[in-house]
């Protein structure tokens, strides 16, 4: 004859709750990557309307480190400050638990910038960078690939342009 122990009824309700938990997690796991485009285009729009900027884009992918965005058009439609056909930003997870752009592929890339009293302006992308500090200046450290772009400037009426080309500007 076998004798069973019966668990008792404290870890049986346990059990249940954790299994019932992980699955609740599990589903909102599937939920948030099911609708993570349009959480992404919400942050987006609200992010530009908060700094007053007036952009298109279309969102091809979101994914855990990688984002595509194609007809990237940043300003007035008609003059736009940054035009990009295709824009691919990947993205790292640091030590500390922020993320960090790392790469940036750019095809198709105009810009349009103006000089200012000496300094440059381009035009709503200035409200996307960041505040001025008393650092001296340093590029970021992150790979850009743009091997065509197209740069236009102004000062006053004078119109003037650049062109790079490859890694030859």
């Amino acid at each position: 004859m076998v004798v069973r122990r019966r668990t008792p009824l404290f870890a049986r309700i346990s059990g249940i709750a954790a299994v019932a938990l992980l699955l609740l997690l599990l589903v909102g796991v599937a939920v948030v990557w099911i609708q993570r485009r349009p959480i992404a285009t919400h942050y987006l729009k609200g992010e530009f309307e908060r700094r007053g900027v007036t952009a298109s884009y279309h969102l091809d992918r979101v994914g855990l480190r990688t984002q595509q965005v194609s007809n990237l058009v940043i300003g007035d439609p008609k003059h736009p400050d940054l035009v990009a056909k295709f824009a691919q930003i990947q993205m790292r997870l640091r030590l500390n638990g922020n993320f960090e752009v790392y790469r940036i592929v750019a095809r198709g890339v105009r810009l349009r910038g103006r000089l200012v009293h000496g300094k440059v302006s381009w035009g709503q992308i200035d409200k996307l960078l960041p505040p001025p500090s008393n650092k001296p200046f340093a590029l970021p450290n992150i790979v850009l690939d743009v091997p065509t772009a197209a740069s236009r400037w102004r000062r006053r009426s004078d119109p003037s342009g650049s062109r790079c080309r490859a890694t030859a500007c």
